[in-house]
């Protein structure tokens, strides 16, 4: 009798308080959990129902149904991994004996018993299909509390959130308010739930969001970004975004920094988007802002800033190391577009790029990019293409590129068996292609200075719209606007402006939009800043290499 008169009035309390909504102002289960992404269902001899007197969030919350001794109440959705399941769950009960459980797959992952206040559990799903059940269940004897569980603020979501600002103490990922603090925490906990259960199988695809700021890391000799294959990084938000297309890179500028003292990105067969790279450095190793090996990044709309490669004395005193001071592609089919490579050195070779090929390996392939203001000790300031094994024929293809500023001791461009196309190399202090790659590369519809035999090209003044200032657009009147070729060429440019803007494609990195249409969004590069002191002085590097230095072959890199 006393068991019956207290859930009675438990009942009638609910009621009151608003656990039970009135008629034509209900509440649904999705409302309460707030997540309408998924359908949820309730089963057991008590239906879970949607309340406003205990919540999480102030508004409303799930909670289990009143059910008796050796009852069950369930909660329970469908979700296909990888995903990250993050949500809130609080328990009244007796202590030991009634329990709110969860379970992923019919497997109990952790309970909660007795008198437990709102806590958050975060854990990620791997590849499948995945049910979710939160159970509350009773055993024979009595009850404790107010006897039940309750649960708010589900989310389950193939992305996570990243904003180095957050002081929150929580830092799951699920939301903007719990990010993860670390852009490298974030790819480690995405990759273990992205791996695949079936041994040789791909992993699925998920996705971060990086919130503005500067991100590095205190780990000596480590990458500031360690990638994985699967976990696709997207620089460039604010903070509040709910949809990838609102972020805006060019206003919130996502740096990885290197502080001078490290490499910032080690790539993967996944995609990097929208970030700064900024001030790497290694020493008797090659790749200071990005080193891409055996694997197949998509780098898109970054800028890759005063990053340098420093060569180490190795046997008889000859240099290893210290080539590609932004970017080193070996055996990489790396896709680079909409990029900017900027005050970007290295002590011997490819001062802003250098790709290492062989037989074996993947092409990479650079469109819409500008190359400035790089520098080299000796070949390809600006890019440089070591050349591969005989009986192999590559074809890295680079289209609609500009390339200005750079300078070193020989050749902007020392890229053997490549494909220029659309190009633009004018201004630069060395000479635009080396003498061991001329006669293999080709080069079509582009303005060389000094000229160069190709289908289409020409020697003219490109006319610059201000290139003391770093900007590379064309001016009217230019001899470059139209004259490129639409086979291969991108469908936007550098900006995001559509190609062709008239009659036909510009060379370099920039159409020039006739009227109204320049891009915006998702075909911006961010803008990082003016070269600053931070770039690494190579004087006495040169020196060096002019003494010392005798051309490696590939076989002899050491990545």
């Amino acid at each position: 009798m006393k068991r019956r008169t207290a859930l009675f009035a438990f009942l009638l309390g609910l009621f009151l308080a608003g656990a039970v909504p009135a008629n034509g102002d209900e509440a649904t289960l999705a409302d309460a959990l707030d997540n309408h992404t998924f359908s949820w269902s309730t089963t057991g001899e008590a239906a879970w129902i949607a309340q406003t007197s205990v919540s999480h969030d102030g508004v409303n919350a799930g909670e289990s149904g009143l059910v008796a001794d050796n009852g069950t109440s369930v909660l329970q959705t469908e979700v296909v991994g990888p995903v990250m399941v993050s949500f809130c769950w609080k328990v009244s009960s007796q202590q030991d004996a009634d329990f709110l459980r969860f379970y992923v797959n019919d497997v109990e992952t952790l309970s909660i018993s007795g008198q437990v206040d709102w806590t958050r559990y975060t854990t990620p799903l791997t590849q499948g299909i995945h049910t979710l059940k939160w159970i509350y269940s009773k055993d024979a004897n009595g009850f404790g509390g107010s006897d039940c569980g309750w649960v708010d603020q589900v989310i389950i979501d193939g992305r996570a959130c990243v904003d180095a600002r957050n002081t929150s103490g929580i830092t799951d990922g699920t939301s903007w308010a719990y990010a993860f603090s670390t852009i490298q925490a974030a790819v480690d906990a995405m990759a273990a739930a992205s791996a695949p259960e079936t041994v040789g199988s791909a992993p699925f695809l998920s996705e971060l969001w990086v919130a503005e700021g500067t991100y590095t890391t205190s780990t000596s000799f480590a990458p500031v970004v360690l990638m994985k294959p699967g976990v696709d990084l997207y620089g460039g938000f604010a903070g509040t975004e709910a949809k990838r297309d609102q972020r805006r890179w060019r206003e919130h500028i996502t740096r990885i920094d290197g502080e001078d003292f490290r490499r910032c990105v080690e790539g993967a067969d996944a995609t990097i988007d929208g970030f700064c790279i900024q001030q790497g450095f290694v020493w008797g190793v090659n790749g200071a802002g990005m080193l891409n090996v055996l694997c197949s990044p998509v780098v898109t709309n970054c800028t890759f800033l005063e990053n340098h490669a420093q060569s180490a004395l190795g046997p008889y005193g000859l240099p290893y190391g210290g080539e590609g001071g932004a970017m080193v592609n070996a055996r990489s089919g790396a896709v680079v577009s909409e990029c900017a490579f900027t005050a970007n050195s290295a002590q011997l070779n490819g001062g802003a790029v250098l790709n290492g090929t062989d037989s074996a390996g993947p092409l990479p392939l650079f469109a819409n990019c500008l190359f400035s203001d790089n520098h080299a000790g000796a070949w390809g300031s600006a890019f440089m293409s070591y050349p591969p094994f005989p009986g192999y024929l590559p074809g890295i293809t680079v289209t609609n590129c500009t390339f200005t500023g750079n300078d070193g001791a020989s050749a902007t461009i020392d890229s053997a068996y490549s494909t220029l196309t659309n190009c633009i190399a004018w201004g630069n202090t060395d000479d635009t292609f080396s003498r061991y790659g001329t006669e293999r590369t080709g080069v079509l519809y582009s303005d060389v200075q000094g000229g160069f035999e190709g289908e289409g090209n020409i020697d003219l003044d490109p006319l610059f719209t201000d290139p003391l200032n770093g900007d590379y657009t064309l001016q009217d009147g230019s001899p470059c606007l139209d004259t490129g070729t639409m086979a291969g060429a991108p469908a936007t440019d550098l900006m995001g402006i559509a190609r062709p803007q008239g009659p036909g494609i510009d060379m370099g990195a920039y159409e020039k939009p006739v009227g109204e249409g320049e891009g915006e969004g998702e075909g911006q590069v961010p803008v990082c800043g003016s070269p600053g002191l931070a770039v690494l002085a190579v004087a006495l590097s040169v020196c060096l290499v002019a003494v010392l230095w005798t051309r490696p072959s590939p076989a002899r890199q050491s990545w």
